[in-house]
């Protein structure tokens, strides 16, 4: 191994380190769910139909070993899994009924073990809220932990076209993907040209292996709309002989910021099933939940400075105190959008926007969603309607993330819509949100001044949302 190959592996998260950590707390979660069900059980007396049984002592040293050899053989320590989103949730609620499954049958075969119903059912309800529990701060500690050791994947993307350097922008930018992007190989491209953003070109697809070697690469991916069929095929047949890096195609029929893909088999043929972008079943109804369960506490808490607002505005000489707009909302049914007629300084406050939470509570909105378009102002985003018209708007939406600022181009707010609506989950709303409550605190302490844009010079990008 060279000084140059030891010294990157040196600064890189190493991924047996993190499996290491996840064991840990898989193990701290299953300990705590093992000794909340005994004192819910005997300590507390739930039972079921009057079971008495005592606590076998072998039981669980038994829950725990099978509970954990189950997360071990599925495959919950597997890099492709953790932090994948629901999916890990998932395999978390299908792991731990494997193992409940696994200790009933055990139980059945040997007569003279003697397990409890009631302490088992608790065991397996506390273990997949608890190791789910301790997955989601285990994903926070391994982001900090490969942001300040050089990333957990170190990646080369291969192919610097529009989708190869969308994909590079959204693994460097993104803390979820725990990435480092090296740079691009490109074989219509020079070496050492630079591409949209800070990443160079460091060779061509036939010398993937030997870039990854020199530059320490665990990963690739691929960007098939972009090699022609020579490299494609050289890189797929090379990679059964190496086993570094590890190669990830991304496929070029599909937008990779809206349409979400899941695998798929029919006999021996692996496909890729695209998705529409929606949110339905139970995600649907936890939004939904979510949305009336802070919705209406803030509009009972804001209803006196509402009415107190419009009362000024009328009494300043506003004949409409409130603007009436027409947006685009859910599936292209038009909506209306109601909000105070302002100057600079209320706009600056965020307090215009505080009368659309009425179509919030209604579900004409989602407290967090993509921005509103005006019906007049469709043009910049025909292009994704029908994306985007598959979520309800937002009250407030992901551009918040960005230091609740105004992207300056349309097309970046557009782009942050789209991820949200590909990769949408409960605690991205909930992270929406706390960001938009720590920006209005920071705000409100240094208001701008009338006639100051808030978030630069220029125009806003769309006009309902001006405040």
């Amino acid at each position: 191994m060279s000084r140059t190959e030891s010294t990157v592996r040196a600064r890189t998260l190493s991924w047996g380190r993190v499996r290491l950590v996840l064991i840990l707390f898989d193990f701290s979660a299953v300990l705590l769910a093992l000794e909340a069900s005994n004192i819910a059980r005997y300590s507390l007396g739930w039972s079921l139909n009057g079971d008495i049984s005592s606590l076998d002592p072998l039981v669980p040293p038994l829950c725990l070993a099978i509970a954990l050899l189950s997360y071990r053989v599925s495959d919950l320590y597997s890099m492709q899994l953790v932090g994948s989103g629901l999916n890990e949730y998932r395999a978390i609620v299908m792991n731990t009924t494997f193992a409940f499954a696994a200790i009933v049958i055990v139980g059945y075969i040997d007569q003279g073990l003697h397990i409890s119903r009631a302490f088992l059912l608790l065991f397996w309800l506390a273990a997949i809220v608890l190791v789910g529990a301790e997955r989601f701060i285990a994903r926070r500690v391994v982001r900090r932990w490969s942001a300040s050791r050089g990333g957990l994947r170190r990646v080369l993307v291969v192919g610097a076209n529009e989708q190869g350097v969308q994909i590079a922008e959204e693994l460097s930018r993104n803390p979820a993907a725990c990435s480092v992007v090296l740079g691009f190989l490109s074989e219509y491209r020079p070496v050492g040209q630079s591409t949209n953003g800070s990443f160079k070109i460091l060779g061509e697809p036939m010398e993937l292996y030997e870039v990854a070697k020199r530059e320490g690469a665990t990963h690739a991916v691929v960007v098939e709309s972009s090699l022609s069929w020579e490299s494609l095929r050289f890189i797929v047949r090379s990679m059964h002989a190496s086993q570094t890096p590890q190669v990830l195609l991304a496929p070029g029929l599909f937008d990779v910021s809206a349409t979400p893909l899941r695998s798929t088999q029919l006999g021996r043929a692996l496909l890729l099933a695209p998705r529409a972008t929606r949110i339905s079943g139970f995600e649907a109804f936890l939004k939904r939940t979510f949305d009336l369960g802070v919705a209406i506490p803030v509009l009972v808490l804001t209803l006196p400075l509402q009415i107190g607002i419009w009362g000024y505005l009328k009494s300043a000489g506003a004949a409409r105190p409130v603007e009436v707009l027409r947006a685009s909302g859910f599936r292209g049914a038009p909506i209306t959008i109601w909000r105070f007629a302002g100057g600079a300084r209320l706009r600056a406050s965020h307090l215009t926007r505080l009368p659309s939470l009425w179509q919030v509570i209604r579900g004409n909105a989602s407290l967090v969603g993509p921005r509103p378009v005006l019906l007049e102002n469709t043009g910049p985003y025909e292009r994704w309607g029908d994306v985007l018209a598959a979520l309800k708007p937002g009250f407030i939406g992901p551009w918040w993330l960005s230091g609740h600022g105004r992207p300056a181009e349309v097309n970046e707010e557009i782009e942050a819509d789209l991820n949200y609506a590909r990769s949408y989950s409960i605690w991205l709303d909930l992270r929406i949100l706390l960001a938009v409550g720590w920006a209005l605190l920071t705000s409100w302490r240094h208001a701008a001044t009338p006639g100051q844009q808030r978030h630069g010079i220029g125009a806003p990008v769309n006009a309902a949302d001006e405040d």
